[in-house]
């Protein structure tokens, strides 16, 4: 043997190299190849531990590790023969248990059990093996330790997949788990995930990552995370909640005294109305600070109870934000903003996400909304997507006054979907696209509505001078109107701010000839339209 094998570092190297396909869900690492991996944990001595901690390492449910248990306490079923499967229920073939289980039939079990990190949703690459509804129940009655998987790192415990097996997911927490997703398909097992949560502060108290999502889409529940839970996950870092119920203030509030919590998501999965949180201030004599919070996103809530929750907490440190609501009025979307500013601070938050939906179409809203976020000056990113007919009304002077409040910039997005074409009144010009070249050179995104006919192209190339843009290779002009000019002064004007770009994105039919003609203008190297 080579001496550079008794390295055992080398050899774990040598081993993660043995992979293929796309990364999993909840990891990073990338798929394995299992029939290599066991080929070489049989043939390599060396190799023969590491090759089965890749192996089993990543698992999709505990079907695999049940048929390590002794032969003779199990056995294979077709699963169309039954229909009592709880485990992977698309699964060709499932286990059961021919008899009790005994302290003799652990021992293989446990010597692959501790190699497991990770168990996730079966993706289809997989063939997988289910489990009878008894299988469950024996292994949690006859377990000689409260921890399964004692080295289970990530869980994805999902009714959908595990049903009536659900509630035994507690014998999987354990003290190195760090993350944890959750998925509630039905109101009765509300109570369980309910459960579940509340035996983390004793037996996963190092999580991390807490992934909520309630399935039960449309259905009212009352769900309320156990008081003292959250308060208790210290190194907690990422908390997302996916339900139309709202979070409750007591969670929120715990929330707020996490010193790790970097990362919050809440969204609801069909109500464009629903409140943000539930339940009174626990405290009103001071706002809530979520001093580590970096990402804040809040989607499908009333822009309302949006305001009512700024108002009442602060975020020193928070880098980026997204709202997706619905809308009220534009006091009431000036008034998010307003709130925005005085809960965060004017020198960290550099990414702004904003959507707001209206059903009936054809509200304008005036850009003059967001001076409120002017004060953030070192902005990176701001997105804007109105849906549904809701249309920003943005002019030249709108730009310039951007420029100056956020000459960092480098993706701005106005995003519109207009329902008809003589909804397409856009302010801005050619020449806020000069605005935009002189104000951020380093801008690599650009989504905006403009009317290319109304400036003199000559006289605005006269003034631009030295205005360049050398890193924005693609802007999507929406539904701009360029009938009545010639696509190569377009293009002669674009290519002198804007030399890199090659590609224009549009919307609808209206224009879209001209724009492909002006783009294969900027194409060609010899300024013309190719034929």
């Amino acid at each position: 043997m080579h001496h550079a094998l008794s390295i055992t570092e080398l050899v774990r190297l040598i081993v993660e190299q043995i992979q293929i396909g796309d990364p999993p869900r909840l990891d990073s690492d990338d798929a394995i190849d299992p029939q290599t991996l066991a080929k070489l944990a049989r043939t390599a001595r060396v190799f023969r531990e590491p090759a089965l901690d890749r192996l089993w390492y990543r698992q999709q449910g505990i079907g695999n590790l049940v048929k390590c248990m002794s032969i003779s306490l199990w056995e294979e079923r077709p699963t169309r023969e039954d229909r009592i499967v709880t485990e992977w229920c698309d699964c060709s073939s499932y286990l059961t248990f021919k008899r009790p289980v005994v302290p003799e039939d652990w021992e293989r079990f446990h010597y692959y059990a501790s190699r497991i990190r990770a168990l996730d949703p079966p993706d289809g690459r997989v063939s997988c093996v289910g489990l009878a509804h008894g299988v469950f129940e024996a292994l949690y009655n006859a377990r000689l330790s409260s921890h399964l998987l004692p080295n289970l790192s990530t869980l994805y415990w999902d009714e959908g997949y595990h049903s009536t097996a659900f509630k035994f997911g507690t014998m999987f927490l354990g003290p190195s788990l760090t993350r944890l997703a959750i998925g509630v398909h039905t109101i009765e097992s509300v109570p369980i995930a309910a459960l579940l949560l509340a035996h983390l502060p004793s037996l996963a108290h190092r999580v991390r990552k807490i992934d909520i999502v309630m399935h039960s889409e449309g259905l009212i529940h009352d769900f309320f995370i156990p008081p003292t839970t959250l308060a208790a996950l210290e190194r907690l870092e990422s908390f997302i909640y996916l339900s139309d119920t709202p979070l409750s203030m007591t969670a929120f509030t715990e929330l707020s005294s996490l010193p790790a919590l970097t990362t919050l998501r809440l969204e609801a999965s069909s109500s464009w109305s629903g409140s943000m949180l539930v339940g009174p201030p626990v405290n009103m004599s001071h706002p809530y600070s979520f001093d580590a919070l970096r990402n804040l996103e809040v989607e499908g809530r009333s822009i309302g109870s949006c305001i009512s929750a700024l108002n009442i907490s602060r975020y020193p440190k928070l880098r980026a934000v997204m709202f997706d609501v619905d809308l009220g009025t534009s006091d009431t979307i000036q008034g998010l903003f307003e709130a925005l500013s005085a809960s965060s601070s004017c020198t960290e938050l550099q990414r702004i996400t904003f959507g707001v939906r209206c059903a009936y179409g054809g509200t304008r809203l005036d850009i003059s909304l967001l001076r409120p976020v002017y004060d953030f000056h070192n902005l990176r990113s701001l997105i804007l997507t109105p849906l549904f007919g809701v249309k920003l009304n943005i002019n030249d002077r709108d730009l310039e006054n951007m420029g100056i409040a956020w000459p960092y910039l480098d993706t701005m997005v106005f995003d519109y979907f207009p329902r008809s074409p003589s909804e397409v009144e856009p302010s801005a010009t050619l020449k806020g696209l000069l605005l935009v070249a002189r104000s951020w050179p380093a801008l690599r995104r650009l989504q905006i509505e403009i009317d290319a006919r109304q400036i003199d192209l000559d006289k605005t190339q006269q003034c631009h001078g030295q205005v360049v843009n050398e890193c924005l290779r693609e802007i999507h002009l929406c539904d701009s109107p360029v009938d009545g000019i010639e696509p190569t002064v377009v293009a002669n004007f674009l290519s002198s701010i804007f030399p890199s770009v090659r590609r224009i994105e549009t919307y609808a039919k209206q224009g879209e000839s001209r724009w492909k003609m002006v783009e294969e203008i900027l194409c060609s190297p010899c300024g013309h339209p190719v034929t």
